[in-house]
């Protein structure tokens, strides 16, 4: 099941552009985190359009743009991310992937089969068409598999682009994450 995940991931996922050394995406620290409304496929606010910012204010948490990006890299991270949101319920995370709106149903399936194999349930994984105006608001870059941004108080506090999810890439974002939830 998880191999028929992966592949199902790496199609519907866009294809990124080789990234370069110095990518920048996302909001800057020290930057706020602006509204927007993905759609939920799952977590707490599945089948909606619910705006994360707006809901859950100053709340601390991470959103993970995921652009093409390596379906085992992106589990890493999602895993992490759950294991906290399941400790700390004022947590919240999030896994937006930005996808061709013709494949929309098809990532949908996706996310709930990957929530479902893997138990990610503490986290929302939700997607934005990838002509959305939020990719602009959000400097969100094409060229990044991935950019992770750690917040609070809708202040980013940490960004990261093209994450690794290797022992240095959890450990920083787990770091982080202590930070935002002290």
């Amino acid at each position: 099941m998880t191999k028929k995940i992966s592949i199902a991931f790496a199609a519907a996922a866009i294809l990124a552009l080789p990234a370069l050394a110095n990518v920048s995406s996302g909001p800057a620290v020290g930057e706020k985190i602006t509204p927007f409304h993905p759609t939920h496929v799952t977590g707490p606010d599945a089948g909606t359009t619910t705006c994360p910012p707006c809901k859950y204010g100053n709340t601390p948490a991470v959103q993970v743009w995921v652009n093409g990006d390596d379906t085992a890299n992106v589990l890493k991270i999602a895993g992490k991310l759950n294991e906290v949101a399941k400790k700390d319920e004022d947590f919240k995370a999030f896994i937006i992937f930005v996808v061709d709106p013709a494949k929309k149903a098809k990532m949908e399936t996706t996310l709930k089969d990957a929530a479902k194999s893997t138990g990610y349930n503490a986290i929302a994984m939700a997607w934005v068409p990838n002509n959305s105006e939020y990719l602009k608001a959000y400097k969100i870059d094409k060229a990044a598999k991935n950019t992770v941004l750690v917040y609070k108080d809708r202040k980013v506090t940490h960004n990261w682009v093209n994450m690794v999810a290797n022992e240095t890439g959890v450990k920083n974002l787990t770091a982080a994450i202590q930070q935002i939830t002290k």
